[in-house]
């Protein structure tokens, strides 16, 4: 390993940037290696197009899927490297489902492993309801609301009946949207697409027959996409550069995750309303329950 690392990188390598996520979707920023926050990851991919060195960017994920807005933030991303005329491939490891096949099929090519859980193109919206908890502790909450609907997402009383019609139009909303994304990515007929959708979960060898994916492989077979698609020779050498390069702070976060020393481990913070691309096991139509 340290032979390799002190290896002198060839002159006429083309220069690749390796973009990672991992981990479930969050919105916003976030500590390193506490999920796949999409504020780091959009970054990353906006410098990778910014820098006249990269040549293509190759989006490594391994995810379960998470939050639909950062999912579209993440996505958007891609397709800005795109513009800048920057190919991506998406590479799949153990799991591209969900929002993160959603910020898969904007990439030009996708790579997934035969046993990658891939696609889960469905949405789920939830909240949690902590009313009859404050009931019990004797607690009082007093709600000042304007408008209709300002309460939908209150944590402290379930879903009326019109407040659970507008979620649902909203799940559907976001689920059109993503049916609508797999269709122009992958340039399939959009019938085509709900078929293969309603949350369902393929393998990866199941999704590259059924055209959710390009080809089957690791990062060896994203680095002969990426050849090919700059027009390289199979046999041109590359050289990866990871962005954000890992500083102090990630290598303490990832020792502060593998020792489970007191004081180090803090667990999640409570998770308020959110709207999900459905996770695994996935989900036929998006339901409510509260």
């Amino acid at each position: 390993y340290l032979a390799a690392l002190r290896a002198e990188e060839p002159e006429d390598a083309a220069t690749i940037a390796v973009v990672h996520l991992s981990g479930t979707l969050r919105r916003g920023d976030g500590p390193p290696f506490e999920g796949a926050f999409a504020g780091p990851i959009v970054e990353a991919l906006d410098a990778a197009a910014g820098d006249e060195e990269v040549r293509a960017v190759i989006l490594r994920i391994d995810s379960p899927g998470g939050d639909a807005l950062a999912a579209e933030e993440i996505a958007r991303a891609v397709e800005r490297v795109r513009a800048a005329g920057r190919p991506v491939v998406a590479s799949l490891t153990n799991a591209g489902a969900s929002g993160a096949y959603w910020v898969a099929v904007a990439a030009d090519r996708i790579v997934a492993g035969a046993d990658t859980l891939t696609g889960s193109i469905g949405v789920i919206a939830a909240k949690r309801v902590l009313g009859e908890l404050a009931r019990k502790l004797d607690v009082e909450i007093l709600r000042l609301e304007r408008g209709r609907n300002a309460g939908i997402w209150s944590l402290f009383t379930g879903f009326d009946q019109a407040e659970r019609a507008r979620a649902e139009a909203l799940i559907d909303e976001v689920y059109r949207r993503f049916l609508e994304r797999v269709a122009e990515g992958r340039k399939m007929d959009p019938v085509r697409v709900r078929e293969l959708a309603q949350g369902r979960v393929w393998t990866g060898a199941q999704a590259w027959e059924r055209g959710l994916v390009d080809g089957l492989g690791g990062l060896p077979e994203a680095e002969a996409a990426v050849r090919e698609l700059l027009g390289l020779a199979p046999d041109a050498p590359l050289v990866l550069r990871r962005l954000p390069e890992p500083g102090l702070v990630t290598w303490l976060a990832a020792l502060r995750r593998s020792l489970p020393l007191p004081g180090l481990v803090a667990g999640p913070p409570l998770p308020g309303p959110f709207l999900a691309l459905a996770p695994l096991p996935a989900i036929r139509r998006g339901r409510l329950r509260s």
